[in-house]
């Protein structure tokens, strides 16, 4: 099959997740096949057009840089009579196709990928391009499976980074106050504390903070606050050390600042994780970010039932841990990531056990080994790669 079309199709349902992977998935395949036709049918252009502002929340067709975004509840059975379905089509995260589209695609298209979570689990790389049945028609569907190993369907990576210059010292500050020129703060060429970025869910910020203002008096931090969620977390644990109300983007409590950051361009949010220190992040996408930036991090991963969230964070330990070079090290981390997310609910009465002191102590230890693992991804791991080679495989047994 030639690629001369592409329908991604996505429902929001945790915010910035599933539009900001489908966003950056529509991008790289742009990148990657030029001159295919690509659209993308998601039903929340408001959360979209706070990732990317170019984006028109009330506008239902719109085209940005050669990509058409359309909005799924605009779309009914007479409107598509006059349309086609692409030649290869995807489902983000099983999401349901409309069946007016489904019907024709049956006969239509020639493919159908279920871009399934990104997952480090080990049973991810057996359920990874397995054939799902179809009920009628030529078109085939397969299971696509995001992950860590080489025998998964890896992760999108990152299309610009930047130099290296940018990275030190004036030039990364620089590039930090670029953005943060508007929350009226800016980085002096001679800052020598610590940078950290929090994107969190909601919960008890009590072991953070206390250990940034208890055991590292001594040094400045600087944390960027990103979501509602965070932004309520931080501000919870100010307002019971007493700090008078917040009405300001930045705060600032004993030795330590907070930037409260509005909603940025996904690209922005990208570069960001290059320039800071370490980042604390929550959710599939941001994770993989975090990892690409090379910097130490610690992942909040989506709350579930029964505390399942803990057997992914233990799977994503157990990938990591090659990249480690001492297995003290790697206890402390692991410890660190499990305790970090052994909670039952978002609620922030609940007092966290989690101890960042080894963490801070050993940023640099933490960088060298996400250093490790963001090289392994480029070199074994390139989603889009993997896609375009199954496609040729496709074509090729047709």
């Amino acid at each position: 099959m030639n690629v001369t079309s592409i329908d991604i199709f996505c429902t929001v349902i945790d915010n910035f997740g599933d539009i900001g992977v489908v966003y950056r998935l529509a991008t790289a395949l742009h990148r990657h096949y030029h001159h295919a036709q690509i659209r993308v049918y998601v039903d929340d252009l408001m959360t979209f057009s706070k990732i990317n502002p170019r984006v028109n929340p009330d506008t239902a067709v719109q085209s940005i840089d050669d990509i058409t975004y359309i909005y799924t509840k605009c779309v009914s059975p007479e409107t598509y009579a006059l349309d086609k379905p692409a030649k290869l089509l995807i489902e983000a995260f099983g999401c349901l196709i409309p069946d007016f589209i489904m019907k024709r695609a049956y006969y239509e298209s020639d493919l159908l990928i279920n871009l399934e979570y990104l997952s480090a689990e080990n049973w991810v790389d057996g359920y990874h391009m397995m054939e799902s049945l179809l009920p009628e028609g030529s078109l085939k569907k397969y299971f696509f499976m995001p992950g860590f190993s080489p025998d998964t369907g890896g992760v999108i990576l990152n299309h610009k980074t930047p130099l290296q210059h940018e990275l030190h010292a004036p030039d990364r500050f620089t590039s930090l106050n670029n953005i943060l020129v508007k929350y009226d703060y800016c980085f002096s060429p001679e800052f020598s504390g610590t940078i950290g970025l929090l994107f969190t869910y909601t919960r008890n910020m009590s072991a953070l903070i206390s250990c940034i203002v208890n055991d590292y008096a001594e040094t400045t931090f600087v944390i960027l606050v990103f979501g509602q969620k965070s932004r309520l977390s931080v501000m919870h644990y100010l307002s019971e050390s007493g700090v008078p109300e917040i009405n300001s983007s930045v705060t600032v409590h004993k030795n330590l600042t907070f930037i409260f950051m509005e909603n940025i361009p996904q690209e922005e949010f990208d570069r960001l994780l290059y320039f800071t220190d370490f980042n604390i992040v929550r959710g599939e996408d941001s994770l993989v970010r975090a990892i690409l930036s090379g910097n130490p991090f610690v992942w909040n991963a989506y709350i579930q039932d029964n505390k399942y969230q803990k057997v992914k964070v233990e799977a994503l330990c157990e990938i990591m841990e090659k990249f480690f070079e001492s297995t003290y090290d790697y206890k402390e981390y692991h410890q660190l990531m499990l305790t970090f997310n052994d909670i039952e609910r978002e609620d922030l009465q609940v007092v966290p056990t989690e101890n960042f002191t080894y963490f801070f102590k050993n940023l640099k230890i933490f960088k060298h080994t996400t250093q490790k693992m963001c090289y392994f991804l480029h070199q074994r791991c390139d989603l889009i790669e993997k896609i375009s080679a199954f496609i040729e495989k496709f074509r090729n047994n047709q």
